[in-house]
C-alpha cells in the first residue's frame, strides 16, 4: 500500500483459527476491524459480528499506511507508462461526465445504445 500512495484500505480474510471471517479496515485516522465466526455444523452459518478493540489489530497491518513524504523512483515511472501511458496496456483515459438514464429510457426498445 505505501508505494501506491493509499491513504487507507480494506482487507478480508477467512481465519482457520478461530474459524471465523475477519474484515479490516484501516487509515491514518481510523483503523477498525470486525470477526464474524464461522458455525459449520450442523447447518453453515455466521455467528453476530464482533468489533476487534483496536489493540487487537496487527501493527504489520497497519505499517502498510503510507507515512511522510515517498517519492517515485525508477523503474516506476517507466513501469507506470509502460502499463497505463497511451500506448500502455491499460492506457489511462478521462471518462465523460454522462447523466443517469431513467428507468424509462432503460427499457427503451434500443436498450443502452447511446446513438438510440
Amino acid at each position: 500500500m505505501k508505494h501506491k500512495q493509499d491513504p487507507a484500505f480494506s482487507l478480508a480474510t477467512e481465519l482457520a483459527e478461530p474459524d471465523a471471517l475477519v474484515t479490516i479496515g484501516a487509515s491514518s485516522l481510523l483503523q477498525i476491524g470486525f470477526l464474524s465466526r464461522i458455525r459449520r455444523s450442523p447447518q453453515f452459518d455466521f455467528q453476530p459480528t464482533q468489533t476487534l478493540p483496536p489493540g487487537r489489530l496487527d501493527p504489520g497491518i497497519i505499517s502498510m499506511l503510507p507515512r511522510g513524504a515517498n517519492e517515485v523512483a525508477p523503474p516506476l515511472p517507466e513501469e507506470l507508462e509502460e502499463w497505463f501511458g497511451p500506448t500502455g496496456r491499460f492506457p489511462a483515459i478521462k471518462i465523460g461526465k454522462r447523466r443517469a438514464r431513467s428507468a424509462e429510457e432503460m427499457t427503451a426498445p434500443c436498450g443502452l445504445d447511446p446513438s438510440c
